[in-house]
């Protein structure tokens, strides 16, 4: 049985029906410091509390205020719509990575960054790794760093993130060199302002890049890492680490991103080696690494690599940086990718990516730093923001989503994905559920900005059956939306053990074109084992459609018709009575 009903709703995207993105540039308040040349990273996060995401960098080769005005902790504040930002420059050093993260868990955001030019003559920017408190000013940072880099750091370090690799509720760092010879460090939060290496080595050659994630879903935080050393490693849970590199690409030199790319609860990597894009999900029962890269080219030159959904559907796309192009490859859960977007770009030569909803539209924007071949000429910052108009207001988690394994008492950083209307601003209240999507639910934050994202401690219980529920408000509108499949806390022995297995206990579907126009097509893949319900929701969770397959195996295809829709976003989902898969399409006009 089928039927179809006539809903009330809103977002709207300017696209093209192929599901092609566009993207507008931005440069207004990002050329108030100029930069040089070489590597640098660029982070993303709400440094001043007013639920907008900000752009922070301490630069490349020419920080400190070498051949460029740049120098300490910059970040770039922006006005809420994406389109303009406002420098706030604090420090005397610079050149290298950044992180963010509440290291005291006083509620404040704090940054720590590993450097080449650590020539500041006060606390603040004299040694090669760092920690500096937030106020939640984007400013006014007070050293936090004691016993940091003096472990063998002796040159210039770069690499670093946050992650809690202990499971005490405080959050540790990880940083690597750039170059030989200061090696890979991990040191572990005491909650003083006092740090202690728990892992690391010193000697052998690095490009720079560090990132955190649970590749192996084991409820430790693994690294990963471009070091000579090894590329990926995995923790004990106390902070030592050790190799977890089988069948993955035997390169160092490589750019890479991290995100649950299958939706099995673990992270998995987009990478760039010997300028080849790929992709790789490690599969626990093997012990090993397994590509997951149909679909991308083979035959092009590539430098950077982000991981993000840049279109909304829930699932994570691949934007890469090539010489005069930024391309962006739309995923669909893992088994193949295809390109939906090209920008045309200026510069040639790389020098790091990432990003973002920067105009809480919902879709992901651009941001990137990169010069020319010419000679002499300098690096630029430069952001590619997404195109939408009359968004409505939703919210959809990004991560947990479903499968994933957390400690007790273990630092995560809740995400999510919204949209709210042009010139206006949210709020966003979450809860967690240890009994299953209907609760009870206990409260989390409570009408905080919406930022994107929250750093939770997690509660001390063991439940394999937890949900989080994000409630968004603008105005008099309030929107609400649970994570569709459960995560554990402690306890994760009946999750899914394998992506496979994370099919529902049988069955998945893919479906295009996102946006769409008139008609959704549906590819339902099932085992034959039971009967497949397919629905469609309005985010108000109105049912729109529904219709039920009897078991059938293989492949299964559907269309349902989108002429009495009005242009907005819905949430299409098969499964049964047990189990669902749901993700989220948009209506355009």
């Amino acid at each position: 049985m089928k039927y179809i009903l006539t809903p009330l709703l809103f977002f709207i995207l300017i696209t093209e029906s192929s599901a092609q993105l566009n993207y507008q540039l931005v440069t207004t308040g990002l050329t108030s410091v100029t930069f040089e040349i070489g590597y640098s990273e660029i982070e993303i996060a709400d440094m001043n509390n007013d639920g907008h995401p900000d752009i922070l960098t301490i630069g490349d080769h020419g920080s400190p205020n070498f051949s460029a005005t740049e120098a300490g902790i910059m970040v770039f504040r922006n006005n809420g719509s994406g389109t303009s930002y406002s420098l706030v420059k604090t420090g005397n050093f610079g050149y290298g990575g950044i992180a963010v993260g509440d290291v005291n868990n006083d509620g404040h955001k704090d940054v720590g960054y590993a450097m080449h030019h650590n020539y500041s003559t006060s606390d603040f920017g004299d040694q090669l790794i760092e920690v500096a408190l937030g106020n939640s000013t984007a400013q006014n940072w007070t050293p936090y760093d004691d016993n940091l880099a003096t472990n063998g750091e002796t040159y210039g370090m770069f690499g670093i993130d946050f992650a809690d690799v202990n499971n005490d509720g405080l959050l540790d760092l990880g940083a690597n060199s750039f170059g030989c010879c200061a090696g890979l460090h991990v040191y572990k939060n005491n909650g003083n302002g006092t740090w202690t290496q728990t892992d690391g080595v010193t000697g052998g050659n690095a490009k720079h890049w560090l990132k955190f994630g649970d590749f192996n879903r084991d409820g430790k935080v693994d690294l990963s890492t471009a070091s000579e050393w090894g590329v990926i490693w995995s923790n004990d849970g106390t902070g030592y680490f050790t190799s977890m590199q089988n069948g993955f690409p035997n390169d160092w030199y490589i750019e890479y991103d991290l995100a649950d790319i299958n939706h099995d609860g673990a992270q998995d990597i987009a990478l760039v080696s010997n300028n080849q894009l790929m992709a790789y999900t490690y599969n626990v029962q093997a012990g090993m690494w397994q590509s997951i890269s149909n679909g991308l080219p083979s035959n092009s030159t590539f430098e950077g690599v982000s991981l993000y959904d840049m279109d909304n559907d829930g699932f994570q796309d691949i934007v890469t940086w090539a010489t005069g192009v930024i391309l962006v490859y739309k995923g669909n859960g893992g088994s193949s990718w295809s390109q939906m977007a090209s920008i045309p770009i200026t510069e040639t030569q790389f020098s790091c990516m990432n990003t973002a909803d920067l105009n809480h539209d919902g879709l992901g924007d651009i941001i990137y730093m990169a010069k020319t071949s010419q000679m002499n000429s300098d690096n630029y910052l430069k952001v590619y923001l997404s195109q939408s108009a009359n968004m409505g207001l939703s919210i959809a988690p990004v991560f947990p989503n479903g499968n994933e394994c957390f400690a007790t008492n273990s630092v995560q950083f809740l995400t999510w994905s919204a949209s709210v209307p042009q010139s206006t601003t949210a709020t966003v209240t979450i809860d967690y559920s240890s009994s299953g999507p209907n609760g009870p639910f206990a409260n989390i934050a409570q009408n905080i900005p919406n930022s994107g994202t929250y750093q939770w401690t997690t509660p001390i219980f063991s439940s394999n059956n937890c949900y989080l529920r994000y409630t968004i408000t603008n105005g008099n509108s309030t929107q609400i939306t649970t994570t569709t499949l459960p995560f554990g806390i402690g306890d994760c022995s009946q999750l899914p053990t394998s992506a496979e297995e994370n099919l529902t206990d049988g069955f998945d579907f893919s479906f295009y074109p996102n946006p769409a126009s008139t008609e959704l097509f549906l590819d339902i893949m099932s085992s034959g084992n039971e009967k497949v319900i397919v629905e469609m929701r309005n985010n108000l969770g109105q049912e729109l459609y529904a219709e039920e397959l009897e078991p059938f195996t293989g492949h299964r295809k559907l269309s349902i018709s989108l002429i009495k829709i009005p242009a907005g976003a819905y949430l299409i989902s098969i499964g049964n009575e047990g189990k669902t898969q749901a993700r989220r399409f948009i209506v355009i006009r």
